[in-house]
């Protein structure tokens, strides 16, 4: 470097002395030093000597030693800690700025020249700095001037919400600048409640769970790496599972939400106020799905007509000593629950051998059995009185159970109707719990 620069000084005295030969000797002069700017041969000494005669075009911002600008479309190998992506606001000329993912975007309503507006072209640069490359579109005239091609070099802050550097106007003039983020909008998604396969009744109620979907945008374009907390307007009723990972490449994650007190509603929004909630999640928690399917039967309340074939029994445990039964008759009552004899009356079995009259065929709530209303439930899974629709089907009550009723498992009472009850067989069927 010692010799060129050696060089340039004989160079520049013998030219010197020639100044006065013209102007085509001056412009010689200048052309040379703007050749040796250019083509990055000066050492430091030449290059500051080339800009404090205004002959060299000022480096790119933001890039040391003159080095060239970064091709369009380059990135640093590190992975950058913040996005650029979404919506900004330029502090210097209140110009909104809107980058996509694609690292191309827009500047406009600037109030300089409202309507003026710029293509920009990113650069990555590290993992904490970007490059922005600002290309006037059209003509448009801002009081008598032209909109100026421009060039940024920004660095993030540490909480990514702003970025701060210089911008280098077409025409030299330049000057420190400002981005400050603009709020990020959350919208939120609750899918059906369902009850969980895991859940089980307590004090009358069953847990129910909403599965969220989160979305964090920015001027319509999704914003990854987001943080979402989020909230319930019922904080002492409703527990949030919070999303366990940020915003993914579309902008979203997941959570979810579960309680024991409805029917709700329960209304999700974000509990970071820097993360406005453009949509709400508002769960009305019935009906609920359980989770698991049921296996669906039926049983019928028993005729003693039915069984004239067999042999006349009696005394029957809890039964008139002189009245004689059917053998066929009580043991199917005893595995339907309730039966009628054939003088009208209701005898209901009681357990542990016994049965009792009754007036009517009686569930294990009290309540008198109706056909197409009454079912038989485990009330550890299904609430006791709770009301559920059976595969969309009409709405039935959980007032019965019985010892061979476990589990997900639902025993539709369908009356005096042996036969159709023999055709509906056994099913797999969805259900939904409607309401306590």
């Amino acid at each position: 470097m010692g010799s060129v620069q050696s060089t340039y000084g004989v160079l520049v005295e013998a030219i010197d002395r020639s100044l006065h030969a013209g102007e085509i000797m001056k412009r010689t002069y200048l052309g040379f030093l703007a050749l040796f700017c250019l083509s990055g041969a000066a050492g430091s000494a030449m290059a500051e000597s080339c800009l404090g005669l205004g002959n060299c075009p000022p480096s790119a911002p933001g890039l040391a030693n003159s080095s060239p600008a970064p091709h369009a479309g380059s990135q640093a190998n590190q992975t950058p800690s913040c996005s650029v992506v979404g919506q900004w606001q330029d502090a210097s000329n209140l110009a909104t700025i809107t980058i996509a993912p694609s690292l191309t975007g827009t500047f406009q309503n600037s109030p300089y020249c409202p309507a003026a507006v710029w293509t920009a072209s990113i650069i990555l640069q590290g993992s904490n700095a970007f490059f922005v490359t600002g290309t006037p579109v059209g003509s448009v005239d801002c009081g008598g001037a032209a909109p100026l091609a421009f060039t940024e070099a920004m660095t993030f802050a540490s909480d990514c919400q702003s970025a701060s550097g210089t911008y280098t106007n077409a025409d030299g003039s330049s000057a420190n600048d400002f981005w400050n983020r603009l709020a990020n909008q959350l919208s939120l998604t609750a899918d059906k409640p369902i009850i969980p396969q895991d859940s089980d009744v307590q004090s009358h109620k069953v847990l129910t769970r909403s599965n969220l979907s989160a979305t964090v945008a920015n001027s319509g374009l999704p914003v990854a790496g987001a943080t979402v907390t989020l909230k319930s307007d019922r904080p002492s009723d409703d527990t949030i599972t919070q999303p366990i990972t940020p915003t993914d490449a579309n902008g979203k994650t997941m959570a979810k939400v579960e309680t024991r007190n409805q029917p709700g509603p329960s209304t999700i929004t974000s509990a970071d106020t820097s993360l406005q909630t453009a949509q709400p999640a508002v769960i009305t928690w019935f009906p609920a799905h359980y989770e698991s399917d049921f296996l669906v039967t039926c049983y019928i309340v028993s005729l003693e007509s039915d069984f004239e074939g067999t042999r006349l029994i009696g005394p029957v445990n809890g039964l008139p000593a002189k009245r004689k039964y059917r053998q066929g008759f009580i043991n199917d009552t005893r595995l339907q629950g309730s039966g009628i004899a054939d003088d009208g009356t209701t005898i209901h079995y009681s357990g542990n051998g016994y049965f009792s009259l009754q007036s009517c065929p009686l569930t294990a709530t009290g309540a008198c059995a109706v056909d197409g209303t009454t079912i038989a439930v485990d009330f550890d899974i299904v609430p006791r009185r709770s009301t559920v629709s059976i595969d969309g089907d009409s709405k039935r009550v959980a007032q019965d159970t019985g010892g061979d009723i476990n589990g997900y498992h639902i025993d539709e009472y369908f009356g005096t109707r042996r036969s159709d009850c023999n055709s509906a067989g056994r099913r797999t069927l969805g259900v939904d719990l409607v309401s306590y």
